[in-house]
């Protein structure tokens, strides 16, 4: 895909989502894509680095 595209699709990933489901996106072990839940928001920020043990870590892993 077309980087130019990418911020593009990410928003409106972000506007068809439920608002009580956290959206994360990562690639390369980055987060490229963050959408907090109404109830939670883990403060992750485009550019952080994926963290061994959390759960996008696991699926990374696990490749699922």
């Amino acid at each position: 895909m077309e980087k130019t595209l990418v911020p593009e699709v990410l928003q409106m990933i972000g506007e068809v989502i439920p608002d009580g489901v956290s959206v994360a996106i990562s690639e390369g072990g980055r987060y490229i894509y963050y959408q907090p839940s109404a109830s939670i928001d883990l403060k992750i920020k485009p550019g952080d680095q994926v963290r061994e043990g959390s759960a996008t870590y696991r699926a990374l892993t696990a490749r699922q």
